[in-house]
């Protein structure tokens, strides 16, 4: 269509040259430069196509191409402005697309109040009509007149705001908590204020909520740690009760027992005078009897100062194979008894090392006496010192070929006054002591006890301690 219009400006511009110089020299033909040549015309028709100079051809001609490149050139400037012009307002549909459909409240409003341009989100927050939009002033929004200066002069100060928190009221009344973000932009001759709304009202409900849980769930901290540490005191005080029963009970049970003891000894030398097979052998009981219970207290009293922080060790330097010498010799009755074979096995390069030797022979004579109790009669236990240079450690390790214990009670092992068999038929007596009075003797030689064991194949209970020299 652009074309045509060019076509007929040329076309209207070419016609009006022709007449143009057709009425010049209809009406001047004495001026005509080819009047001697050409009879003056006497008609529009004469004048328009007949007695035309050579200068007219090409004036037209010149005035033709003249004309065709200015309506090529008006056509491309007229196509020019048509798509830009286009293109604003798709551009414009855009943006107005984009700002009426965001998914937060919009306005543009100048300084004094006046709503310019809103969006959607605005109109359902705020509850207004678009008739109403003339009446409105969004600073009468604003709870707190207070607010509403304080924002405003911000604005005029730095040119924003960012989430200020106020209380607003919409058309109908009802107020809501908001936050309003601000920046004053240029538009034209003047500055306007772009401002986005958003309800906090259910936010805020739940941020205080939170706040409200959080400090419940603190108070109850506090209350359940002050409680944990009362009960803490309390058991702590009950343990070192506990401890100070045990020792005082312990000896005051060892030192009758120890009289005990000591009159059944001299009875059984007859330094009172002779006795029957019968009364020795009775003697034999109250003698063993009287050990088994002295050793007992014994271990009482040292678990009892190992829980009150008492016991202090001796370290010395001992001869290894002495020691375990001595731990074997100590058992060898109870493994004659049961036709049990003994055996030691010592690393040749442990032979001497600094620490508690006579805790040492303790926590070995404890594993040994087990190893036999646990082993049936004709089986075989024995004890393995093995160095280990690289990780300067010393492991003692005793052995036996007796019943196993059960993987999933391997963990209760080293509890105090625990027995693996509660049951009131078990087949061997203890009262759950020793094993822990080892493993706390071994933590106080900065050492670990360990244990492998399987249900019929016997156990293995290794001793590891720091490879001290002298």
């Amino acid at each position: 269509m652009s074309i045509l219009y060019g076509a007929g400006v040329i076309g209207a511009l070419n016609l009006g040259f022709w007449v143009a110089d057709a009425l010049w020299r209809f009406t001047n033909p004495a001026h005509l430069p080819t009047a001697s040549i050409y009879p003056p015309p006497t008609s529009w028709t004469q004048a328009l196509f007949q007695n035309i100079p050579p200068y007219t051809w090409f004036m037209r001609a010149l005035w033709l191409g003249l004309t065709l490149l200015g309506g090529i050139l008006c056509e491309r400037l007229w196509s020019w402005q048509n798509r830009r012009a286009r293109a604003g307002r798709a551009s414009e549909q855009h943006y107005r697309a984009l700002f009426e459909n965001a998914p937060v409240s919009l306005c543009v409003t100048t300084q004094d109040g006046r709503l310019l341009e809103y969006n959607a989100g605005l109109r359902q927050l705020q509850g207004f009509a678009d008739t109403e939009v003339a009446q409105i002033n969004v600073w009468n929004w604003y709870a707190n007149p207070a607010d509403r200066k304080q924002l405003l002069a911000q604005l005029q100060d730095e040119g924003y705001t960012h989430r200020y928190e106020t209380k607003l009221n919409r058309v109908d009344g009802a107020g809501y908590e908001a936050s309003v973000t601000s920046t004053l932009i240029p538009l034209g001759d003047q500055e306007v204020i772009l401002t986005v709304l958003e309800d906090n009202t259910e936010a805020n409900r739940l941020k205080n909520k939170l706040l409200n849980e959080r400090s419940t769930l603190a108070r109850q901290v506090e209350e359940h740690t002050a409680a944990l540490l009362r009960t803490n005191a309390e058991l702590t005080q009950a343990l070192r009760v506990k401890d100070e029963f045990l020792a005082i009970m312990s000896h005051e049970l060892r030192t009758p027992l120890t009289i005990m003891m000591t009159l059944a000894d001299n009875l059984y030398q007859e330094i009172y005078g002779p006795l029957s097979e019968r009364q020795r052998a009775q003697l034999r009981s109250i003698q063993e009897s009287g050990y088994n219970l002295l050793s007992l207290i014994n271990d009482l009293v040292d678990l009892a100062k190992i829980g009150a922080g008492q016991l202090k060790l001796q370290h010395t330097p001992f001869t290894v194979r002495q020691v375990c010498e001595l731990a074997l010799q100590a058992v060898r009755a109870q493994a004659q008894k049961k036709t049990i074979c003994l055996s030691l096995e010592i690393d040749p390069t442990v032979e001497v090392m600094v620490a508690d030797a006579g805790r040492i022979r303790q926590m070995l004579t404890k594993l040994l006496h087990n190893a036999i109790k646990f082993t049936p009669a004709g089986g075989q236990a024995g004890l393995e010192v093995r160095g280990d240079a690289d990780q300067a450690g010393v492991h003692f390790v005793v052995w036996d070929t007796g019943i196993g214990i059960p993987p999933e009670k391997i963990s209760q092992l080293f509890q105090s006054f625990n027995q693996l068999d509660t049951s009131s038929t078990r087949d061997h007596d203890g009262t759950g002591i020793g094993l822990a009075l080892v493993e706390r003797l071994t933590h106080l030689h900065e050492g670990v006890v360990s244990v492998r064991s399987h249900p019929g194949e016997g156990s293995r209970f290794t001793i590891s301690l720091p490879w001290r020299k002298p």
